[in-house]
């Protein structure tokens, strides 16, 4: 019988690993809402009011309501007791789909690491003219506290950029495969809203941040159990935020800080963000009880 139960476990977790569909990264980066966590942003809630972007250009409107997120985070760590690894997910919920080759223009998550409401490090999505990749860059040289103080260095720093594939990039339409809720236009643009999703590898915002450079003259040490705060902004130019500030109905050109105006969100870690497993991670699980169930049969 004990035999018979082991064989069971075996079998069962061997064909969950064999049935995962790709890597597990390329899982996350276009599954469900379901494993990832809504960015928090206090008073606001989570969301950003619609049609408040800059320019008529609705893929830039970032859009959400207090029952609905914005904008999303994920965290799957890699190696077993190590603290400065894995891959870190950013998803934001656009208006549409206003380009026939897909997104155009910037994504910029700005990371404030030491909690002093100023950005110390860009991470971003490039889709401008032939571009399709994730980029990290320095802040500039003024104080990027609020919107008129924040600009971006234009040079890619040298871990970057990560062209995209289908591991760490999506652009796709709001629908059942990667949303757990029903409206499908939050906006009421009478167009379907559009998920971005991205991921860039946490050790190399790791050592980018432990590093002096433009905008950010004293290194920082981080690590997933470090409280981080993120800005979150649409634009047409690689150097400026100057589209949809996530957060609230922001003017591009304001000099209130971004803790007063409520678009920095929440503290957080990594640790907390850290996804639920995948189907085949649940199945290697019970691949490796099973064969420490045979392992303990034989013994005795």
């Amino acid at each position: 019988m004990r035999h018979f139960l082991v064989g069971r476990v075996v079998g069962i977790a061997t064909t969950l690993f064999f049935l995962g569909v790709g890597p597990a990264q390329a899982q996350l980066i276009s599954g469900s809402t379901s494993r990832w966590n809504p960015i928090l942003y206090g008073t606001n809630g989570v969301a950003d009011p619609a049609n408040d972007q800059q320019t008529g250009q609705r893929e830039s409107d970032i859009v959400g309501t207090t029952a609905i997120p914005s904008a999303y985070m994920a965290f799957d760590p890699a190696t077993a007791g190590s603290l400065t690894d894995g891959t870190l997910y950013f998803r934001l919920r656009l208006a549409e789909d206003s380009q026939s080759a897909g997104y155009s223009g910037f994504i910029w998550v700005g990371i404030d690491a030491n909690s002093d409401g100023a950005i110390d490090l860009f991470a971003g999505v490039d889709r401008q003219g032939n571009n399709s990749q994730t980029v990290l860059r320095n802040p500039g040289t003024g104080a990027n506290t609020s919107p008129n103080t924040t600009s971006i260095d234009t040079a890619n720093l040298a871990t970057s950029p990560y062209q995209h594939t289908a591991s760490n990039y999506d652009w796709a339409a709001v629908g059942a495969a990667n949303y757990t809720g029903s409206n499908l236009d939050v906006d009421a643009g009478g167009q379907t809203d559009f998920f971005m999703s991205f991921s860039v590898p946490f050790q190399d915002i790791v050592t980018n941040l432990n590093t002096t450079g433009t905008g950010r003259p004293t290194p920082l040490s981080i690590n997933q159990n470090t409280n981080l705060r993120f800005v979150i902004a649409t634009s047409q130019q690689g150097n400026s935020i100057n589209q949809d500030i996530n957060g609230g109905n922001v003017p591009i050109n304001s000099a209130s800080t971004y803790t007063s105006l409520g678009v920095i969100s929440d503290t957080t870690t990594l640790t907390a963000q850290i996804t639920v497993p995948e189907a085949g991670s649940l199945a290697f699980v019970l691949w490796g009880g099973g064969l420490g169930l045979l392992a303990y049969r034989r013994r005795t």
